[in-house]
């Protein structure tokens, strides 16, 4: 359908709007998908390369579909795929900020799974130790600037 030059949608939608939400059913519903045996890599690259405009939801969308079946590991080599390849500052924001919100929340869960198991001997660990070896100390022997 959305290769066929001459299909019209009954309602009036473009061939753009149409792939946009192809990706968004894809990206929303990855079991059902790989139920299917979809190659939704190949649909979602077909998009990139037909699409110059969108490249970077289009990015974001195969990138989501990654995340949303549990493959950050291919998530992340898509993103900075997606990174490398686009052309505008606009997609690249738009990349770089879905990228950013990815490693953020992958670092946040794994910071959470690692509280969990440890708590008691972190505890211990932190009452004992006063950061000293983390403070910045003036030896007086610099240059100071004013």
């Amino acid at each position: 359908m959305l290769n066929d030059d001459a299909f019209r949608s009954i309602e009036g939608k473009s061939k753009h709007q149409l792939w946009l939400e192809l990706c968004e059913l894809i990206t929303k519903h990855p079991a059902e998908v790989l139920a299917e045996r979809i190659d939704v890599d190949a649909i979602l690259r077909g998009g990139i390369r037909k699409y110059k405009d969108e490249v970077g939801r289009l990015w974001t969308a195969l990138a989501d579909f990654h995340i949303r079946r549990g493959a950050f590991e291919v998530a992340r080599d898509v993103y900075e795929e997606g990174l490398a390849a686009v052309a505008t500052v606009r997609d690249f924001g738009l990349l770089f900020d879905a990228l950013s919100h990815f490693e953020e929340s992958l670092l946040a869960a794994k910071l959470a799974a690692g509280g969990d198991d440890d708590g008691a001997m972190e505890t211990e660990e932190a009452a004992a130790d006063d950061g000293a070896d983390f403070l910045l100390t003036d030896g007086g022997d610099d240059v100071d600037l004013r």
